[in-house]
C-alpha cells in the first residue's frame, strides 16, 4: 500500500489529518509524512483495508476531530459552605 493509497482511503471518508492520525494511532506529522511514502508499514496497511472491508471495524474506532473542546478543561468552583 502506498501513500496515495492512504490518501485515497482519506478522501473516501472525507477524513481530515486529525481525524486519520486518532483513527490509526499515529501522530498528525506521521500521517503527512506517509501520504508521499512509496511503500506503507505493512501494519497500517492491514489496517486500513480491515476499516476498508469492515464498516463496523471503522464505526468502533472512528472518532469524528471537534467532538469535545481542545486544551484542558476549565475549572469547576464549588460553591462554599456558609
Amino acid at each position: 500500500m502506498t501513500g496515495a493509497e492512504l490518501i485515497a482511503f482519506e478522501s473516501q471518508l472525507n477524513l481530515s489529518t486529525a481525524e486519520t492520525a486518532a483513527l490509526l494511532g499515529l501522530a498528525e506529522r506521521t500521517v503527512r509524512a506517509y501520504r508521499s511514502a512509496k511503500e506503507l508499514p505493512q501494519s497500517l496497511a492491514i489496517a486500513i483495508r480491515t476499516m476498508r472491508a469492515s464498516k463496523t471495524v471503522l464505526a468502533a474506532h472512528y472518532r469524528p476531530a471537534g467532538h469535545r473542546a481542545r486544551g484542558r478543561p476549565k475549572k469547576q468552583v464549588r460553591p462554599t459552605a456558609a
